[in-house]
């Protein structure tokens, strides 16, 4: 199949629940915060905006990439291999740092509700079933607990 054309643009998302606010710590808004300025640097130097006549706005989106058109999931899974390769890190997709995203949060014990919410689902099953793995580490924990509620704990 050929892609003919493309288009980016924001959409309305599938339910009221996929619109969420996302709690920073303040580390990470500090982070964004100057990461947000040195954009605004680089845009405000590009010799292809000044040619477009675009101009930096405060509503821009947070993250754009080398065209300063903001990425889309399809760049997002061009470039996140590349991105591991150079890097020297193992290979994932976008969608497979969701379902770490999800994962990691189950494991630290974040309410299925909280979790839910962040994920923007309406049911938990969504989140359980879809995003949620179950880790080797978190596995072996279970099991060491059951080995010593069973083996220990009857002992006296």
């Amino acid at each position: 199949m050929k892609v003919i054309g493309h288009e980016r643009h924001d959409d309305k998302l599938k339910t009221t629940e996929s619109y969420r606010t996302i709690p920073l710590n303040s580390r990470l808004k500090y982070m964004l915060l100057i990461h947000k300025k040195n954009q605004q640097i680089r845009f405000e130097k590009s010799a292809r905006l000044k040619k477009q006549k675009r101009k930096w706005s405060e509503n821009e989106y947070v993250f754009l990439g080398r065209t300063y058109e903001p990425y889309v999931s399809e760049t997002l899974s061009s470039a996140l291999p590349k991105f591991c390769i150079k890097n020297g890190l193992e290979r994932i997709s976008p969608y497979g740092l969701r379902h770490s995203f999800a994962t990691y949060c189950s494991e630290m014990g974040m309410e299925e509700i909280v979790l839910m919410r962040l994920m923007g689902h309406t049911d938990f099953q969504t989140t359980q079933k879809y995003y949620i793995r179950v880790s080797a580490k978190r596995k072996r924990k279970a099991m060491q607990k059951a080995y010593k509620d069973v083996f220990f704990e009857r002992v006296g």
